[in-house]
């Protein structure tokens, strides 16, 4: 397992994991595991609101098999400002976050911040997560037509972009 340092004492008490089967990180460490290549990067899972509300995180970028895949973790901040400089990367896992409470509204800004913030890296595959979260209430939670509207910003602001709503056992390939 691999933490982020910020979380890990209450990550390994939840979990029950022993702490010798843990590798604690922090933003710059560059290490590999199991033949990956990771490198960490400041996440920032906090509400741009300015309420202070979430939590340190961070962001990782793995190279296996030749491909590169950027796992922006729960970021909910998409200022270019603090976002790390990488090449272009084969693969983006990206977790959609259009604000608290506003999976019943438009929330226009936050579409087009979020298409942003994946374009900026120019991915050739988008896998959207946090689509249909079983513990989300129905104001946080993000449905197909979500997903389908991020899609359709996706595909204008990149054409060629493969982008896909990541579904519980699905399978798929990087």
């Amino acid at each position: 397992w691999v933490i982020g340092d910020s979380l890990s004492k209450e990550l390994l008490k939840a979990s029950g994991l022993p702490p010798e089967k843990v590798r604690l990180v922090r933003p710059g460490d560059s290490f590999t595991v199991c033949g990956i290549g990771v490198e960490v990067f400041e996440g920032r899972h906090y509400d741009p609101d300015g309420s202070g509300t979430g939590v340190p995180a961070v962001m990782y970028l793995l190279t296996v098999g030749g491909k590169r895949i950027f796992l922006p973790a729960d970021l909910r901040d998409y200022g270019a400002d603090h976002l790390p400089v990488i090449d272009a990367p084969d693969v983006m896992i990206a977790n959609i976050w259009l604000g608290r409470g506003t999976a019943g509204c438009t929330a226009d800004g936050a579409y087009e911040e979020f298409c942003d913030f994946v374009a900026y890296y120019r991915p050739k595959k988008v896998y959207l997560g946090h689509v249909w979260e079983a513990l989300r209430t129905p104001q946080d939670m993000w449905r197909w037509e979500h997903a389908g509207r991020i899609m359709d910003g996706l595909m204008f602001r990149m054409p060629t972009v493969t982008a896909t709503p990541l579904q519980l056992f699905g399978c798929y390939e990087l």
